[in-house]
């Protein structure tokens, strides 16, 4: 019978790691080893990990220098055949979910497995906020920006021994490093299991990860090397590509802002941005042309395509808010005319969309949940995971020349 280790790292997590550690004690298989990595909390997480010391195989609570040298130390301290990452926000949703992951390794003969991700809300766990579907690993996928859910991803504990832990030099995502190490670089075999095997909690640590680790990185770096809160790009643009109809979902909801953002630019006082956009919006209404065209047929079309372009609709929704997020130095710019009121510009995308989605018989979200950030460096966990692919050559032999 295969040993299972289930490393949790933690920090001031008080109002959840009770249900996180209550969601391992209740698994159905009976061969597990629970480990629990602190860092030193000062909110009562301590106390309640204390009422379960006698089911914990090993605890840990000394300072750190971030979640990934707390995840090596619970890798130190494992000695199970199969090792599984359970953040202090996340829990298994079923009581036999690690009895599926064996299963899966002992039926397939493989070296990891991995399936799907669900985020829930944060107060009320059986509200879901969005879906992370995955899908079978074959060599090169990475190469098109897949990225199994790191809290779904088991491996066998040889494999950290061979080939090594989480990558402390990365400050935003050793956990996509170290998934692209095991099977883009060494090759390892994989099953995918397609149904949720981890919740996540939205707004949580879990989620705070890359914002809190890179925020605690200062130092100015090249462009290449820039982590993601060195970025300020839209949430919406760095989503993952899908099929066609959420392609061209996101390309209206991102053009249609350009298209408006820029015609509001032709009147700016400042001439290098009237520049631009006077150059740049016969391109833009070329592109909203295009995708409006096609979210109509498709919305239009057969009974396929239209629940297609609706489910994405619904999915991209959540990050439209985010290309209207105003910053104190905004009003400034406002004042002198030099760029628009973002107010205004997104009265005036909502109604372009609304008439595309209206011709398309499509209907308009009503999401419960928004997300932003992108404006202050806070981005979806997809940023993190394509810097990691593009700097992985740089980071690994810097200044290497070809």
């Amino acid at each position: 019978m295969l040993k299972v280790s289930i490393i949790t790292a933690c920090l001031n997590n008080a109002s959840t790691i009770e249900s996180t550690m209550q969601s391992v004690f209740s698994q159905d298989y009976p061969n597990i080893e629970y480990i629990v990595i602190d860092g030193v909390s000062t909110d009562g997480t301590l106390d309640i990990i204390d009422k379960y010391k006698s089911k914990i195989s090993a605890f840990v609570s000394e300072k750190d220098k971030g979640i990934y040298y707390a995840l090596n130390k619970g890798l130190d301290r494992a000695t199970g055949d199969v090792v599984g990452f359970l953040h202090a926000d996340d829990f298994y949703p079923n009581k036999d979910t690690i009895s599926k992951v064996v299963k899966a390794f002992e039926t397939n003969n493989v070296e990891c497995v991995y399936g799907d991700l669900q985020y829930v809300d944060r107060e009320n766990p059986a509200k879901i906020v969005r879906n992370w579907k995955s899908e079978p690993y074959y060599v090169g996928i990475f190469l098109k920006g897949f990225m199994p859910p790191h809290p779904s991803f088991f491996m066998k504990k040889k494999w950290y021994d061979a080939y090594g832990k989480f990558s402390t030099e990365f400050t935003i995502s050793a956990d996509y490093e170290l998934m692209l190490r095991m099977l883009h670089k060494h090759k390892l075999s994989v099953h995918y299991i397609p149904e949720v095997l981890t919740k996540m909690r939205t707004g949580g640590e879990s989620n705070k990860s890359l914002s809190n680790r890179i925020r605690a990185n200062k130092e100015d770096r090249k462009a290449y090397l820039r982590d993601v809160m060195a970025y300020r790009n839209s949430l919406l643009v760095e989503q993952l590509n899908g099929d066609f109809g959420m392609t061209m979902v996101r390309q209206l909801l991102f053009t249609a802002f350009n298209y408006h953002l820029q015609n509001a630019l032709l009147d700016s006082t400042d001439e290098r941005l009237r520049s631009i956009a006077e150059k740049a919006i016969k391109e833009t209404t070329y592109h909203l042309r295009h995708c409006s065209d096609w979210i109509i047929r498709l919305g239009d079309g057969t009974e396929e395509s239209h629940k297609k372009v609706q489910d994405a609709l619904e999915i991209v929704w959540m990050f439209t808010d985010d290309l209207f997020v105003s910053l104190p130095g905004d009003k400034l710019l406002v004042d002198a005319k030099i760029t628009p009121d973002l107010a205004a510009i997104k009265i005036e995308w909502l109604e372009t969309v609304k008439k595309v989605c209206t011709e398309g018989t499509l209907t308009m979200p009503k999401p419960d949940y928004m997300m932003k950030g992108g404006r202050t460096g806070n981005h979806s966990e997809h940023l993190g995971f394509i810097l990691a692919e593009m700097q992985f050559l740089q980071r690994s032999y810097p200044d290497a020349k070809w």
